[in-house]
């Protein structure tokens, strides 16, 4: 009872309902009129942190439900978070308008964690309307029609139909990017596809399939690559604009326990060395906590004892984000394997920087994206 009397859950920052069944109950579709958003208030002035606010705020949007423990404490002033209950419908605006005690009009960015998407075709909710694909039944007196087929059918001209539709496999339409390699002789060539006007290295001299990319824009930073590995690739990053200097690991955590024991041993390595701000982000293939994976195999635990014992050695923890949980997923199993960890001198320097986890699209890992907001330091 104690499951169906709290009603609502999120996952990966999507609603869902519990709701008590019986044997006579109708599995019919229930028609959801609205459903509550986790609405975040980015630079929220203090001055309107309060229930009363709060209640307005969120009133312009929808139903307010409440606030998540970060923003009733204000321990984290980042941005406010507030749980609304939105119309299906929406709309679902990036910006309010409202009057504030001085009668002034004040523009405040929301942003919503999650949006409901729903099919301009068959108006359901879960998809956009250039998911569905209508499939015709093949012809069986025109023979084999994978002879001499081509291999990308999502792209091929001739699977174009008079009704705009294209006619795609269903196991070629489920298919999902997996982890890419880039050989050394190739990366001039998908460096110029992928990152024109940009620089970048990468660790194909340590691993001849390049795991790991790190490019930039000339014009904004400063990087020098101090350490490259199998595993990592260590830099000095200096911001044009303001001069701001600091060191930024990027790893990417090999899928062996014990060939990720020597990426805890030169992270510690690194360490010792760090006596400016310093981040450690990227895919570390591994968890910290058994509640960051769901589904498989049961996790280890000296694997996450190893995690956990870099992170003291090296004085790291981890940096505040914002977005799904989990980081990755294969449909059956999501774990958190992306993430940033800091130094305590990092806030020194970017007491205002702000991570967040993008929604994976058509990737199996949920985007890392680290924004360095306005401080005054």
């Amino acid at each position: 009872m104690q499951v169906t009397q709290r009603g609502i859950y999120f996952f990966d920052s999507k609603p869902f309902m519990v709701k008590p069944g019986n044997e006579n109950m109708e599995m019919n579709m229930e028609a959801i009129q609205s459903m509550p958003l986790w609405v975040q208030f980015p630079e929220l002035d203090i001055r309107y942190w309060g229930n009363d606010s709060f209640s307005k705020l969120g009133g312009i949007i929808g139903i307010p439900i409440k606030t998540d423990k970060y923003t009733k404490n204000k321990e984290y002033l980042h941005y406010a978070r507030m749980l609304i209950e939105v119309p299906m419908e929406g709309p679902f605006p990036d910006t309010i308008d409202f009057i504030n005690d001085y009668r002034v009009l004040v523009k405040q960015r929301i942003n919503f964690e999650w949006k409901p998407i729903k099919c301009n075709q068959c108006q359901l909710i879960g998809h956009e309307g250039k998911e569905v694909v209508k499939r015709q039944r093949p012809d069986p007196s025109e023979g084999n029609q994978d002879a001499g087929h081509n291999p990308n059918p999502i792209h091929n001209p001739q699977n174009e139909r008079q009704d705009g539709f294209i006619e795609v496999s269903s196991r070629a339409a489920a298919r999902r990017p997996t982890a890419s390699r880039v050989r050394k002789e190739n990366e001039l060539e998908v460096a110029q596809r992928l990152s024109g006007g940009w620089q970048w290295h990468t660790n194909a001299s340590r691993d001849e399939k390049g795991r790991l990319w790190v490019a930039w824009r000339p014009n904004n930073y400063s990087m020098e690559v101090l350490t490259s590995t199998h595993q990592l690739i260590h830099c000095k990053v200096r911001t044009l604009m303001d001069q701001k200097m600091m060191y930024i690991t990027y790893v990417y955590g090999d899928n062996s326990k014990t060939m990720r024991r020597q990426l805890w041993e030169d992270i510690e390595a690194i360490s010792i060395h760090m006596s400016t701000p310093w981040g450690v982000m990227g895919d570390f293939n591994s968890v910290l906590h058994p509640n960051e994976r769901l589904g498989g195999n049961a996790i280890e635990e000296g694997d996450i004892r190893d995690f956990a014992k870099c992170l003291l050695r090296s004085e790291l923890h981890e940096l505040k984000s914002t977005g799904a949980f989990f980081s990755w997923n294969n449909k059956k199993v999501w774990s958190r394997l992306d993430r940033m960890l800091v130094n305590d001198l990092w806030y020194e320097l970017n007491d205002f920087s702000h991570l967040e986890r993008v929604n994976e699209s058509l990737l199996d890992h949920t985007p890392l994206v680290l924004t360095f907001p306005y401080s005054p330091r």
